[in-house]
């Protein structure tokens, strides 16, 4: 059984309530993590919502990106990706979702995009490159003395591999 506190922040997600929902958390009237009675995180309903402020105020106060127990596992990205919310999708792949979780149905978040034609969702998710994949090339190896990557570079090529470029359709 779900708090009366969880059940107001819950509130607060569906009437887009950011304010409301900050002030209820930063009271520890509620839980950053706590889960309904089905293993949803306050993330997972915000991300199941569309609500992108409330999804980076959740991230900004700690929520866990891959938290939560839903039922049917689905995650907080699967949430996003079904609702084709690609602002949200990055917000969590940022934050550190992992993209190939299953859910109950041996799907991942990508794979349920495509199930609901979410085909641009399914290029964000599938294209994703974390930062640290990028910055790793901006550390000497031990057998060198350089970087094969000048540090400050990385934010700008991190921006530009990150860009989703489809190939245009031919005539």
């Amino acid at each position: 059984m779900i708090s009366e506190n969880f059940s107001k922040a819950i509130d607060k997600i569906n009437n887009n309530d950011t304010s409301g929902l900050q002030e209820l958390i930063k009271s520890r009237d509620v839980e950053i993590d706590d889960e309904d009675e089905h293993g949803m995180t306050l993330l997972q309903h915000a991300a199941f919502k569309g609500r992108k402020d409330i999804c980076q105020l959740l991230l900004d106060l700690g929520a866990d990106a891959n938290g939560g127990h839903h039922e049917h596992k689905y995650t907080s990205l699967h949430f996003a990706a079904l609702s084709g919310n690609l602002d949200i999708c990055q917000q969590l792949l940022q934050c550190g979702c992992k993209p190939d979780v299953v859910n109950s149905v041996g799907r991942t978040a990508a794979q349920m995009a495509a199930f609901v034609g979410n085909h641009t969702v399914v290029s964000i998710i599938n294209n994703f490159i974390p930062r640290s994949e990028i910055e790793q090339y901006t550390v000497a190896p031990n057998d060198q003395t350089d970087p094969k990557l000048p540090p400050a570079a990385a934010p700008a090529l991190h921006k530009f591999v990150m860009q989703v470029n489809l190939h245009p359709r031919s005539k």
